[in-house]
């Protein structure tokens, strides 16, 4: 960011300040460029780059209902969460409790936990919140559906509804106009709107406050169609807090409004998003954004392409494709196989870890973390096998040349 620009944005307060009482008029947005909010937006991401959120979301759908179910906008409520999300960059690890009102699920609570942590997704695909059942887990390549469910990302700045992306990533995508400054509730706001996103098949039109970090105050996005029925996806009724010195949306509500669904109840919904509590700036280690699952689940990893109950044992493949659950301390039998398809460790005593799908190889005395690939870990295993086979080829090329010396001292005395 050039100095002159960063002079600029610490210098917006006091000019749209001057400019609302009694300045030259378009004083305000002369002193604002396009270039100005780029950079604004970009430097407020900096400073949300790590966050540790827990907020309430209720979800509000045009279901067919009991008529005492709550309304909000016309609409009943169908469910309510309470999210625990840690945030540093793309990495998220989120705790969530979930109410469920509606099909089978009514009146169920329960905790749901997932992780991203750049690379794979781990997370619980059932019963982590009942002692009395096996949990199973899985471990994915790919982000999984829960970090996308209800566009909750959303007012957390994390990506902007069906763009699926931040902001900051975004604003490469297309051109930009900037309009402003526009009343919306306390905020004298500034609007930018894209020109040729998604080749034009997508307008979107972010409102911001420049006097509280580049705040958005109202976000809409238009999924544009040939036949004119339009998708309008929208954040609005922003309430906006300072925390850890950093303005927030600490209020939002979202909407949905999709005349193309062809179920009605699913055309139109409506979200409220409050934030409990929030912070910025902190800690966070590569560990939390790994889910460790107890021992007893059942996890199936797609990237190794099998499937383990941790602490118990691994799921294999035989040579005619059916599959064989193995234990743990009856794994010796398949290593070689295996070794050659390279899709296990070869190892003895190998140990699935309570934790995110990665194989662990005990040593001596400490199980350490396996940072090799299943192949590689599967030659070191073949090594670590023939070396008591040379051993007792040795110990009996030993015996057999001593008996040899023994036979022929005696010939020759005779």
């Amino acid at each position: 960011m050039q100095v002159k620009t960063v002079l600029k944005l610490l210098c917006l307060p006091y000019i749209l300040f001057i400019g609302a009482n009694g300045g030259a008029g378009g004083t305000e947005l002369s002193a604002l460029s396009v270039e100005d909010v780029l950079s604004g937006i970009r430097m407020r991401a900096e400073l949300l780059k790590s966050t540790h959120v827990i907020f309430q979301y209720t979800v509000y759908a045009d279901h067919p209902v009991e008529p005492q179910r709550p309304s909000f906008r016309g609409l009943p409520l169908v469910r309510s969460r309470e999210v625990d999300i840690k945030r540093l960059g793309g990495k998220m690890r989120v705790e969530e409790k979930i109410h469920n009102l509606e099909g089978s699920n009514t009146n169920i609570s329960h905790l749901d936990i997932f992780a991203w942590d750049g690379e794979k997704g781990t997370g619980y695909v059932s019963a982590p919140w009942d002692p009395n059942a096996r949990s199973s887990g899985s471990v994915k390549s790919k982000m999984g559906g829960q970090f996308k469910a209800s566009y909750w990302l959303t007012p957390l700045e994390q990506e902007v509804f069906d763009l699926r992306r931040p902001l900051p990533e975004i604003l490469d995508k297309a051109r930009w106009n900037l309009s402003g400054p526009e009343k919306i509730g306390q905020h004298a706001s500034y609007c930018l709107e894209s020109v040729g996103l998604w080749k034009d098949g997508a307008k979107l039109q972010v409102w911001f406050d420049p006097t509280r970090d580049f705040a958005p105050i109202q976000i809409k996005l238009t999924l544009k169609f040939e036949d004119g029925i339009n998708i309008v996806e929208r954040m609005s009724d922003v309430r906006l807090e300072q925390r850890d010195g950093i303005w927030i949306v600490a209020d939002a509500v979202l909407t949905l409004e999709n005349p193309r669904m062809k179920d009605p109840r699913k055309r139109r919904f409506a979200t409220r998003f409050s934030v409990r509590d929030y912070h910025v700036g902190i800690e966070l280690s590569d560990d939390v954004f790994q889910v460790e699952f107890p021992i007893g689940t059942r996890v199936y990893d797609e990237i190794l392409k099998t499937g383990y109950i941790v602490g118990e044992g691994i799921y294999v493949t035989n040579e005619d494709g059916s599959p064989e659950f193995v234990r743990n301390d009856s794994l010796d039998y398949i290593y070689e196989m295996e070794a050659r398809e390279s899709k296990l460790p070869s190892p003895n005593n190998i140990e699935i870890k309570a934790s995110t799908g990665r194989l662990f190889v005990p040593d001596t005395q400490t199980t350490r973390k396996s940072t090799a690939s299943p192949a590689v870990l599967a030659k070191e295993g073949s090594a670590q096998k023939r070396w008591p086979i040379l051993v007792a080829i040795f110990a009996f090329g030993c015996v057999l040349s001593a008996s040899a010396y023994v036979y022929y001292k005696l010939a020759w005395r005779k």
